[in-house]
This record gives structure tokens, sequence and C-alpha cells, in this order.
């Protein structure tokens, strides 16, 4: 977003920000500044897109979001259908295996339903 614009929408850089899109999908991320990117348009990657539902050229908008906490521990649940282009054997292994955990704290805690994933989070695997 041109830094004009986050001025005037009150949003600074590295502020979390909540998109909303199509079909009530939404996603949070963090607001950067681009001076390239034009007067009325906001810049987000082929994944955000994704998350929304949204082409390029649709609306979307955009919401301060200030309350998003960090993780303190993920559960990631089986998944079998999962198919991702260039990607073979266990997903957990390849990309989350360096924060899992063997004993996963067993606390009690509120769940949270949006926030961070920090390389500080330990992640645990459930078995199905």
């Amino acid at each position: 977003m041109r830094p004009d614009t986050m001025e005037k929408v009150q949003l600074f850089r590295g502020y979390t920000v909540l998109i909303k899109g199509k079909e009530r999908k939404d996603t949070i991320f963090i607001a950067l500044a681009n001076e390239t990117c034009d007067e009325p348009k906001i810049r987000m990657n082929k994944v955000v897109r994704s998350n929304l539902r949204a082409r390029l050229g649709d609306v979307v908008s955009v919401h301060r979001c200030p309350d998003v906490k960090y993780g303190k521990r993920v559960h990631i649940l089986p998944v079998d259908d999962t198919n991702i282009e260039g990607v073979t054997g266990n997903l957990f292994d390849a990309f989350l295996k360096h924060n899992s955990t063997d004993n996963p704290p067993t606390t009690p805690e509120s769940p949270i339903s949006v926030g961070f994933l920090t390389p500080d989070s330990p992640v645990s695997r459930v078995s199905s």
C-alpha cells in the first residue's frame, strides 16, 4: 500500500491488518509501505489472494487488527488429500519438525482463532 494511503487510514508499517475478500474469507498479514503501488490499490501475493478467494482486480476491505496474539503452541491435524506440486514425503517432517515437541504441554489454555506462528512456537502433530 502506498505510504500516503497508509497514513490516511492510520495504518503504519508493521501493523497487523485483516483483509476481507469474497465468500466471507479473510486473512491477516503485516502492513508494509510500497512506493510503486498505485493509489487506490494494495499489493498481496498469490497465497494471500488464494486464501481470500480473490483474483487480481477484485475489491477487498482492509481493517486494522490490533489484538492478534502469538501462538504458544500449535497442533497440526493429519490431512490425507494434501497435494502440493513439487513436494513429496511427509509435510510435517519437511516443514514443521524443527519446531516440534515430543511431549506437548498439557496445560489447558483457551484457543485463539487468529495468531502468529513464530520460530519459537512449539508444534505438535495430532495422530489420527
